[in-house]
């Protein structure tokens, strides 16, 4: 049996997207798409901030993502103030 892992109808990820991005969060994408991902989705869940998406299928290993986040994800976390 294969696996189907479509967005048949992109518009209600594209309006809930809008929605949490307007929010103003922080935002961070660990894509791992393996037959593409609709192309505006996830700059518009980041509010087109660079290094806030990353494709997790080309890095895999924990040691390149640890890199990939280590100057965006953990220094947004170090500086939360509660």
């Amino acid at each position: 049996m294969g696996e189907l892992s479509v967005i048949r109808d992109p518009n209600p990820a594209l309006t809930a997207a809008q929605k949490v991005a307007s929010l103003r969060s922080d935002i961070y994408v660990l894509d791992k798409s393996r037959m593409g991902s609709l192309s505006n989705l996830w700059p518009t869940l980041t509010n087109n901030l660079p290094d806030r998406i990353v494709n997790g299928t080309l890095t895999s290993d924990i040691d390149s993502l640890f890199m990939t986040f280590n100057a965006t994800l953990l220094q947004d976390h170090r500086q939360i103030q509660c």
